[in-house]
C-alpha cells in the first residue's frame, strides 16, 4: 500500500514541459536552451530541411513539415506560405502537445514560418488543452517596417489563443551589450537572461518549500488569454543584498516594454538561515506597489547553500485591457477622423452662410440707387415687336434649310 501510494505522488510531481523553437531564429534560440536548461522537452520545428541538418544536438527533437510546398526551404519571408504549411501538420502539432501540460512557443518574428506558424499552432494547442505560453522576439530597427508590421500581425493573431506571452526585442541588445560585443556573443545574451528566468521559475515548482508554490499555482497565475507576462529572478549577498535585490528585480532588460501594472503576481524568495522576516515583508510590500488589488501567489524557501543570500523569483501578468498608447491608428480610425473633420467643416460653413444671409451687407446710395436703374423693364412699343417677330422667323427659316441639306455635304461644309 505504502508502494502505491509513493508512486501516486512521485507521478504527481511530474510535470511535462516542452518547449518548441518555430522556425530558424526560435530552432536557434531553444538550440542553445536545451544545452542549459535540465528536465524539460525541445523540439526544432521548421520547414528547411538545411537548417534543421545542421543542429546536433542530443537533447533536441526535430520537427519537419511542409516539405511538399517549400520543397525543404524556408517560405522567404512569407507568413501566408507558413500559415498554409502550418495547417497541412496540425495533426502532427497536436501530437507534439499530447500530454504535455506547459508548451512553451518560442519565435522570432517577422518572418515567414515563425510569423505564419505561430497562430496557427498556438490554436492546435488550445485545442488540445495545454497551458501555452509564447515567448517572442521583435526585429531590430534595421530590419525594416515590414518586418515590425509582419510581427505585430503574428502578435495579434496568436493572443487568442495563448494564455500568456512575454515579447522580448532585439532592439535592446545595444543598451545591454558593450561596442566591442561579437553580434553573436550579443544575441546570447538574451538567450542567456531566459535560460536564467526559466530556469528559476521551473526550479519553484520543481521544489517543495516552507510555503509550497506547485505547477497548480503557476496554471493559475498564466490561465487566460489575451495577457503580457514579465518573469525576472535576481540574487544579491552581502549587507547590502536587499536594496540590491528592490534595485534588481523590476529590471526586465530585454522586454520590448514596461510592464503595466499587474493582474497576477507569483512571487518567491529564497534564502539561508540568516533571511529575516522583516527582508521578506518589505520585498513583499515593494513588489504590490504597482498594484494593490493584484492577486498574489507566495512561497518562501530556505536552503542551506544560501548563506547571507537572497533570490528572488517574479512572475507578472498583465491583462491587455486597453489598447497601447503608442498603437498606430487604423485605416477605419483615420476615415472615421475624416468623416468627422468633413462635417465640422461643413457645419461651420453653413453657419456663416446663414449669417451672411441675416446680415447682409450694408449698402451706400449709389449702389442702391443703380440697381433700381437695372431692375427697370424696358416697354416695347408695336416696332419693336414687329422686329422681333421678323428675327424669330428668320433663324427658324434658315434651319429649316440647313436640315434640307443632306448630311454628307453637311460635314464637308
Amino acid at each position: 500500500m505504502a508502494k502505491k501510494q509513493s508512486s501516486q505522488i512521485q507521478k504527481a510531481r511530474g510535470v511535462k514541459i516542452k518547449i518548441v523553437g518555430l522556425g530558424g531564429g526560435g530552432s536557434s534560440i531553444v538550440t542553445e536552451m536545451s544545452q542549459r536548461l535540465p528536465g524539460v522537452s525541445f523540439v526544432a520545428a521548421d520547414t528547411d530541411l538545411i537548417n534543421l541538418q545542421r543542429i546536433k544536438n542530443n537533447h533536441l527533437a526535430l520537427f519537419s513539415f511542409g516539405s511538399e510546398v517549400t520543397c525543404g526551404l524556408g517560405t522567404g519571408m512569407n507568413p501566408g506560405l507558413g500559415q498554409k504549411v502550418a495547417r497541412s501538420a496540425w495533426e502532427e502539432f497536436r501530437n507534439l502537445s499530447h500530454n504535455v501540460d506547459l508548451l512553451i512557443l518560442v519565435a522570432c518574428l517577422g518572418g515567414g514560418v515563425g510569423s505564419g506558424v505561430l497562430p496557427i499552432f498556438a490554436q492546435a494547442a488550445q485545442e488540445e488543452g495545454v497551458l501555452s505560453i509564447g515567448v517572442f522576439t521583435l526585429p531590430f530597427a534595421f530590419e525594416g517596417q515590414q518586418r515590425q508590421r509582419l510581427a505585430q500581425r503574428a502578435l495579434r493573431d496568436s493572443s487568442p489563443y495563448l494564455d500568456a506571452r512575454m515579447v522580448l526585442s532585439n532592439e535592446k541588445i545595444f543598451q545591454v551589450a558593450g561596442d566591442q560585443t561579437s553580434f553573436s556573443a550579443a544575441l546570447s545574451l538574451i538567450n542567456q537572461n531566459l535560460v536564467e528566468n526559466l530556469n528559476a521559475l521551473l526550479e519553484i515548482i520543481r521544489q517543495p518549500s516552507l510555503i509550497n508554490i506547485d505547477f497548480s499555482d503557476l496554471r493559475a497565475i498564466l490561465h487566460g488569454h489575451d495577457q503580457l507576462a514579465f518573469l525576472n529572478s535576481a540574487m544579491a549577498e552581502g549587507e547590502q543584498r536587499l536594496d540590491e535585490i528592490l534595485n534588481r528585480i523590476h529590471c526586465y532588460d530585454f522586454y520590448a516594454s514596461e510592464p503595466l501594472p499587474p493582474d497576477k503576481l507569483l512571487l518567491h524568495i529564497a534564502g539561508g538561515a540568516d533571511l529575516k522576516m522583516a527582508e521578506v515583508n518589505t520585498i513583499s510590500q515593494e513588489i504590490k506597489k504597482p498594484n494593490p488589488a493584484a492577486q498574489i501567489i507566495f512561497g518562501v524557501d530556505r536552503r542551506n547553500n544560501f548563506k547571507n543570500r537572497i533570490k528572488v523569483t517574479l512572475l507578472s501578468i498583465s491583462g491587455l485591457k486597453e489598447k497601447p498608447t503608442q498603437t498606430k491608428s487604423s485605416p477605419q480610425d483615420k476615415d472615421s477622423e475624416n468623416k468627422k473633420e468633413r462635417s465640422k467643416k461643413t457645419k461651420s460653413k453653413k453657419v456663416v452662410k446663414s449669417d451672411v444671409q441675416k446680415k447682409p451687407p450694408q449698402k451706400n446710395k449709389k449702389t442702391v440707387a443703380s440697381e433700381k436703374k437695372a431692375k427697370k423693364v424696358k416697354r416695347l412699343n408695336a416696332l419693336d415687336v414687329k422686329e422681333l417677330k421678323q428675327k424669330s422667323e428668320f433663324q427658324k427659316t434658315s434651319q429649316e434649310k440647313i436640315w434640307e441639306i443632306p448630311a454628307f455635304l453637311r460635314r464637308k461644309s
